[in-house]
């Protein structure tokens, strides 16, 4: 299956396809409340707009892989700069999103292992397009990358089916966290290519 990079005026696009696809995402509807496709779109093409300058966003078939490279974690200040538009838009849309936004991505940075490392930001397929690979062929795309690298892949998933789903490419949990009292359990994970 083909993996290609993501032009930067197919970002918007592609966003769009990872809002569809963390519709049922746990963590992201007890921040936003259910649905809210228009807000998950802003999250995902600030992300993958960081990405496409700090790393890279690729597709492969319905699926978007967002992807930081080693030592763009944590995320500067300058690029929380560039994506202060997107923010401003998205509490224009939904006052309380971004405080919790915020208060959620600094607990998840915890799970980030200390060594340089591939962080798998975001993995969706679009919907009608499940069970067919395309996420699969993404990830081991950024797999042999990392090993190519000599470097870990870190990532964290708040959705139960996601972790089996991730151990069959030789992931580990490494921790289990609640990012704020009340919300569902998200657990960071590490593939080690080789190890």
């Amino acid at each position: 299956m083909e993996v290609s990079r993501v032009a930067r005026e197919e970002l918007g696009a592609a966003s769009a396809v990872l809002a569809r696809a963390f519709t049922d995402q746990p963590l992201m509807s007890f921040l936003l409340g259910p649905g809210r496709g228009r807000e998950r779109a802003l999250i995902f093409r600030a992300l993958s707009g960081d990405a496409a300058r700090c790393g890279v966003v690729e597709a492969a078939g319905g699926a978007v892989a967002v992807w930081l490279a080693p030592g763009a974690h944590p995320v500067t200040r300058r690029r929380e700069a560039r994506m202060l538009p997107s923010w401003a838009r998205l509490a224009a849309l939904h006052p309380r999103a971004v405080p919790r936004l915020l208060r959620a991505s600094s607990a998840l940075d915890a799970l980030h292992p200390a060594e340089p490392h591939w962080f798998l930001s975001l993995l969706g397929t679009e919907p009608t397009q499940w069970g067919r690979g395309h996420g699969g062929a993404l990830l081991e795309h950024g797999l042999r990358r990392a090993a190519a690298d000599g470097v870990p892949v870190h990532l964290d998933t708040d959705h139960p089916r996601n972790v089996s789903w991730y151990e069959r490419f030789g992931f580990t949990v490494t921790e289990q966290i609640r990012v704020m009292p009340g919300a569902p359990p998200s657990w960071g994970m590490v593939g080690r290519p080789g190890g």
